[in-house]
């Protein structure tokens, strides 16, 4: 047998998976919001290259399901951002009520002042913005790592499947 030597298209294939992998990493070390930023342009990039063949070629298959996989991580990320977009706006006002605290203190009982007015605010919510903080990154956390796992196993089966030359 003579070895193949890859074609273009099979090389963008490659390099797809080799980004989409990227993309995982990105997840698993906490920078998806580099990966929301990067899917879109990586998602109408396949699926532009998915247009420029006929439906039952394999590289566009695969293309198509790079593009799909894209769109799910922008889709699955930006549902965790939104989560911690509302425990830090909750957060927000204990900032807020930190600096009113010190803007109306005298001088030299700022820090009293602040603590003061935080756990007076506190013991009023019952505790709840903390609870939020904690349980947002908690969320974050168990949320990245099973987005990242599930995309692993995702682009690793599809890509034992295009190396056996099959559509994804």
């Amino acid at each position: 047998m003579t070895p193949q030597s890859p074609s273009p298209a099979g090389i963008g294939v490659v390099l797809g998976y080799a980004t989409a992998a990227s993309m995982v990493l990105m997840i698993f070390v906490q920078l998806g919001l580099f990966a929301v930023l990067l899917a879109p342009v990586m998602c109408v990039l396949h699926w532009v290259t998915a247009r420029g063949h006929d439906s039952v070629n394999v590289n566009a298959s695969h293309h198509r399901f790079l593009a799909r996989t894209w769109l799910y991580a922008i889709i699955a990320q930006l549902a965790v951002l939104t989560a911690l977009g509302f425990a830090f706006a909750e957060v927000w006002n204990l900032g807020a009520i930190i600096i009113d605290a010190v803007a109306a203190a005298q001088p030299g009982e700022e820090a009293a002042m602040a603590f003061d007015s935080l756990a007076a605010y506190l013991d009023y919510t019952a505790g709840r913005p903390l609870f939020m903080l904690v349980a947002a990154f908690l969320v974050h956390g168990v949320a990245t790592t099973v987005i990242g796992a599930w995309l692993s196993v995702r682009l690793v089966r599809r890509w034992l499947r295009w190396s056996d030359r099959r559509p994804a």
